[in-house]
């Protein structure tokens, strides 16, 4: 290891030596970052994908036929106006969550280096594996008017609802691993700390709960695929 990655190190563990509730801090702080990202960010963005505005299809044919002789982005916005607005709160959300997923990685690998020998971080690999695809999809995704079936539901069906259980998995697995280094039996849930266990189940059944609704209404409403 050279100096330059050490001294990083060596001042977290300087400063747990210092005052060891500096790990419990780095815990939660981890904790809080992926439980936002993955509880609450996510849900918006598979949002996303099943989100569409209705008034943006009225003229719809009629929009698409006398333009028929401009370029395909600007033919792309008269027949949905409202679209770059949405994808823009759609991009800003989604790399919001990917910077608190990276931020809560390099918080916990810098104070706690054997933590990617627990199942908990093993799963958290790999759903942060499903993350960069899911990211690369997007960065480099087709025309609007030529995107492949697989694309649709890799990028805007699997993918994203494997981020979503998969981050909510890890986040669980988590919170057993904290219990047993904090000494409490995980026989039953009446053993676990409360607060931590209600901010972390009250957190994911919003995030669940929102997603259920946006894949009911946009059912309800038979509104086609942008």
């Amino acid at each position: 290891m050279t100096a330059t990655t050490a001294m990083p190190r060596e001042l977290a563990e300087a400063a747990i030596e210092a005052d060891p509730e500096t790990m419990d801090i780095v815990r939660l702080v981890h904790g809080a970052l992926m439980l936002e990202s993955f509880a609450l960010l996510v849900p918006l963005l598979i949002s996303y994908g099943f989100r569409k505005v209705r008034s943006s299809y009225i003229g719809a044919s009629s929009a698409v036929t006398s333009t028929s002789s401009l370029p395909m982005q600007q033919e792309s916005l008269l027949v949905n106006p409202l679209e770059s607005v949405f994808f823009f709160r759609h991009v800003v959300i989604a790399y919001v969550a990917f910077a608190s997923q990276i931020a809560g990685i390099i918080l916990i690998v810098l104070f706690k280096s054997e933590h990617l020998d627990s199942t908990h971080a093993k799963v958290g690999v790999a759903v942060m594996g499903v993350v960069v695809l899911q990211m690369v999809l997007g960065i480099f995704r087709p025309n609007k008017f030529t995107r492949p079936a697989w694309w649709i539901f890799l990028h805007r069906r699997l993918l994203p609802m494997l981020v979503f259980l998969g981050g909510l998995a890890a986040i669980a697995l988590g919170m057993l691993e904290k219990s047993k280094l904090d000494g409490q039996s995980t026989e039953s849930l009446s053993d676990f700390g409360s607060y931590e266990w209600l901010v972390v189940i009250l957190a994911s059944t919003i995030g669940l709960l929102y997603v259920v609704a946006s894949f009911a209404n946009n059912k309800l409403r038979k509104i086609p695929d942008f």
